[in-house]
């Protein structure tokens, strides 16, 4: 009996990691985007990002045996998505799933993003674990090793990337009114999650700061500034309050940046001239309370929020910013981090589909939105099956489905507020919905069929 119950567990575990993996085999490499550059250099150099943790680097530096290669990080990645997702595919039907495993694995992969993602030299696959796992532990019936199995999972996803904290804390407000009515355990459960949540926040900057010796990674205050900037809020202020407020800043107010992408990146940027992300940080961070705190800009702001909020949730594609032979170009960060500490894989990244063949990459991609807009629909199809069964429903599987859903809108309100709207910021989280209720809608339909 133990022998079978080890073979259920590993067999769909492992199909599904292999599946997920299909995805950067048929490119021929690891997918990269141009932060990519980035991480491998905080990997094998001990770079300091002023604008992210350190921590995903360091993963790419331990889950490559130290550069030995760059398949060994998306591998771990797709084991570590396939274990989430088949545990969470069992876990939404209160009867076995085995004969409707693979078909609603291989409709994730096929239908959103997930492998795209997974197979990526990126954080963005964490973003979908770490909610996924936050509903695991609010809402999953497990033992000891469970519960910390999920908690580290958890954990990791916080500490992998900086803009996962801020969208499962308001995950978990959002949720609250929910689970607050539903019985104390919820409730008890909320607030251990919540405490994970906030200690997952905090700490990994601080053990960086202490392990580095350099400032903990604190970016939001540029990164607002950005949005002031695409809000129209900053010019504004700055004519209002220049020169009587002293800020230094008050010298660029005829001259700022266009958007927040050239003030966050182009080296003649202010934040650069007035010494870098760290030296701004008490300054910026007085501008922006000023602005987030003035009748009128603070409407504005929120206003410019919620549009953006509304562009980033219908902003699906699997990313424009994978290809492009200007990444197998020695201009590129990702060529010259893999050229320089990868040296013996820079022919496979030179001759991917994506950095090889642009036209064949277009093509692939097109295919593979036209995929993403019909797993859409089919989970468009699956929100109506359950909502014409609400009641049908256990008070568990209402709370997963409007967490599905808040997460859509907590991630799109996060980076929409502090960052900018971008097709991959939306398209990261395209597996998450489905994975919770396909499989739902699929058990209401055949029990209703019964």
């Amino acid at each position: 009996m133990k022998q079978v119950l080890r073979s259920t567990e590993l067999w769909p575990w492992l199909g599904a990691a292999l599946l997920l993996l299909s995805v950067p085999v048929l490119n021929g490499y690891p997918l990269v985007y141009s932060d990519t550059g980035t991480y491998l250099r905080t990997a094998f150099e001990g770079y300091v990002p002023p604008d992210r943790p350190v921590w995903y680097g360091l993963f790419l530096r331990w889950t490559s045996l130290n550069g030995t290669t760059l398949w060994g990080p998306v591998v771990v990645q797709c084991l570590l998505t396939a274990f989430v997702a088949v545990r969470s595919l069992r876990s939404m039907v209160p009867h076995p799933l085995e004969a409707r495993l693979p078909v609603l694995l291989l409709g994730l992969v096929l239908f959103t993003g997930i492998g795209w993602y997974a197979g990526q030299l990126m954080p963005d696959i964490f973003t979908g674990i770490g909610i996924a796992s936050l509903l695991q532990l609010l809402l999953g019936r497990h033992g000891p090793v469970g519960r910390w199995t999920w908690a580290l999972i958890l954990l990791l996803s916080l500490a992998l990337h900086a803009g996962n904290a801020p969208i499962l804390l308001l995950l978990c407000l959002g949720l609250a009114p929910v689970v607050l009515r539903s019985g104390r355990g919820h409730r008890m459960r909320l607030i251990g999650v919540l405490s994970l949540v906030l200690v997952g926040w905090w700490l990994p900057p601080l053990a960086a700061s202490w392990s580095t010796g350099a400032p903990s990674s604190r970016p939001a205050h540029v990164f607002l500034m950005g949005r002031l900037i695409d809000s129209g809020v900053l010019p504004e202020l700055l004519q209002e309050r220049c020169p009587g407020s002293g800020w230094e800043l008050c010298a660029w107010k005829d001259s700022l940046p266009n958007n927040s992408q050239d003030f966050l990146w182009n080296p003649e940027s202010p934040v650069y001239a007035m010494g870098g992300w760290a030296a701004t940080r008490q300054e910026y961070g007085l501008i922006v309370k000023e602005a987030l705190t003035t009748p009128g800009l603070t409407q504005r702001f929120i206003s410019n929020t919620l549009a953006g909020t509304v562009r980033q949730l219908t902003d699906l594609h699997i990313g424009n910013g994978l290809l492009g032979t200007w990444y197998a170009s020695p201009e590129s960060p990702p060529f010259h981090q893999i050229e320089k500490h990868v040296p013996h894989e820079l022919s496979a990244f030179r001759s991917s589909v994506m950095n090889r063949d642009e036209m064949r990459a277009r093509s692939v991609l097109r295919l593979a939105d036209m995929l993403l807009w019909l797993g859409w629909l089919l989970t468009a199809g699956a929100l109506v099956a359950i909502a014409a069964r609400w009641d049908r429903l256990a008070v568990n599987m209402r709370i997963l489905v409007l967490a599905a859903l808040m997460a859509l809108v907590a991630n799109a309100l996060v980076c929409a507020g502090v960052s900018t709207v971008a097709d991959r910021f939306q398209t990261r989280m395209s597996w998450v919905l489905p994975l919770l209720v396909w499989p739902l809608a699929v058990d209401l339909l055949q029990r209703r069929q019964r």
